[in-house]
C-alpha cells in the first residue's frame, strides 16, 4: 500500500473502508520501507497527506501499544518490538514468503545483483522482500510497488481468464493497440508454458522515480512527469521465450522472473532477478531462467504448490 493510495482516505471510507485503519496501515507501511531510518511526525504527515494533529494521535497510540518506539531526545519514531512478534506470526501463517526470501538471497549471490519477491495487492504489485548480493557494496535500487496494469504484473495476470487479461490491458497508462495486445498475449502464453519469463531492459532510473511517486491517485505534477514516459510504458516489456533464451541475438534484459503457485495453482508470488544487462552474453538469459525456475520449484515444493500450464 503506497502513500499515494492512502491520501484520499475519506474517499476510501465512503466505499465502506475505515479511514482510521487506512491511516494506521499507511504509517506502518511507510516506516517499514526504510526500517532503519527514524521518522519525524511532520515528515510523515506531509508525505502521507495526513494532518499534523491526526498524525500525532496515530503515532502516540501506536507507541502506546508497542508498534512504534519514540526516541526520548529527538522525538523521532521507529518500528516497535511488538511488530517483531506479529511479523514472525505472519511468516508462520504464510511460509511461502520465507522460503522465497531464502531463494532470493541465493539468486542474488549467484548473479551478483538484487533479487526481489513480489505479491499482488489491490491495484498494485508490491515487493515483499529484497535481497542484495553479499559481496556487492552498492545496493541495486528497486521500486517497492508498481500499478497492476499492463505492462506490469505479467506473472500475476498470465494465468487469469481472457476477460481478466483484457481488463489488465485496458488499465494501461495509454491505449494498447491490437497488434501490441496480440504480442503481449503471446508473451503471456509463453510465460504459462515455462513458468519463467523476462522483461526488457528500460530506463530504470527514470521509471522507478516515476513509479514510486505514482498510485491510484496521482498528483498533477506527477502526471506531467509520467506523461514523458508513457510511450515507453506502453511498449511490450515481457519477452517471448525465444527472446530470453536466444543465443544468437539476446535481447537487453531488465529482469528475469519466475511465478510461484499455491496448492490451487494460483500465482501468489513472483521471484525476480534484476539483471539489467543491455548486452547479455549468449546463454545468459537461459542460465538465469533455469536458476529461477529451480528456485520457484523449491518454494512450491515446500508449500505443496504448483502452476497449471493451462488456464
Amino acid at each position: 500500500m503506497s502513500a499515494a493510495d492512502l491520501t484520499g482516505v475519506d474517499a476510501a471510507a465512503a466505499k465502506g473502508r475505515s479511514s482510521a485503519v487506512l491511516r494506521v496501515a499507511a504509517v506502518v507501511d511507510a516506516m517499514s520501507r526504510e526500517p532503519r531510518r527514524p521518522e519525524r511526525l511532520s515528515e510523515l504527515a506531509s508525505r502521507l497527506g495526513i494532518s499534523h494533529a491526526t498524525m500525532h494521535s496515530l503515532l502516540t497510540t501506536l507507541s502506546d501499544v508497542g508498534w512504534l518506539v519514540r526516541h526520548p531526545v529527538d522525538k523521532s519514531y521507529r518500528l516497535g518490538p511488538r511488530l517483531v512478534a506479529i511479523g514472525r506470526a505472519a511468516e508462520t501463517a504464510y511460509p511461502a514468503v520465507a522460503l522465497a526470501d531464502a531463494e532470493a538471497q541465493r539468486l542474488a549471490d549467484q548473479f551478483n545483483t538484487a533479487c526481489t519477491v513480489s505479491a499482488e495487492r489491490t491495484g498494485e504489485i508490491c515487493v515483499v522482500a529484497v535481497q542484495q548480493p553479499s559481496r556487492h557494496d552498492v545496493p541495486t535500487t528497486v521500486a517497492d510497488a508498481v500499478p497492476f496494469c499492463a505492462p506490469f504484473g505479467a506473472p500475476f495476470i498470465a494465468w487469469r481468464s481472457d476477460v481478466d487479461i483484457a481488463a489488465w490491458l485496458d488499465r494501461a497508462p495509454v491505449p494498447v493497440p491490437e497488434p501490441e495486445r496480440a504480442a503481449i498475449r503471446a508473451a503471456l502464453a509463453d510465460l504459462r508454458d515455462h513458468g519463467v519469463g523476462a522483461e526488457r531492459l528500460t530506463d530504470y532510473a527514470r521509471l522507478q522515480e516515476l513509479i514510486a511517486a505514482a498510485g491510484n491517485e496521482v498528483a498533477a505534477s506527477t502526471r506531467a512527469r509520467l506523461a514523458t514516459a508513457l510511450p515507453e510504458l506502453a511498449q511490450r516489456r515481457t519477452l517471448l521465450w525465444s527472446e530470453l533464451v536466444d543465443t544468437v541475438a539476446p535481447a537487453p534484459l531488465g529482469m528475469v522472473f519466475g511465478a510461484i503457485g499455491d496448492s490451487d495453482g494460483r500465482v501468489i508470488l513472483n521471484i525476480g532477478v534484476h539483471v539489467r544487462i543491455a548486452e547479455p552474453p549468449a546463454g545468459y538469459g537461459a542460465a538465469v531462467a533455469e536458476a529461477i525456475g529451480e528456485a520457484a520449484d523449491r518454494v512450491m515444493g515446500g508449500i505443496g504448490g504448483h502452476l497449471d500450464r493451462e488456464r
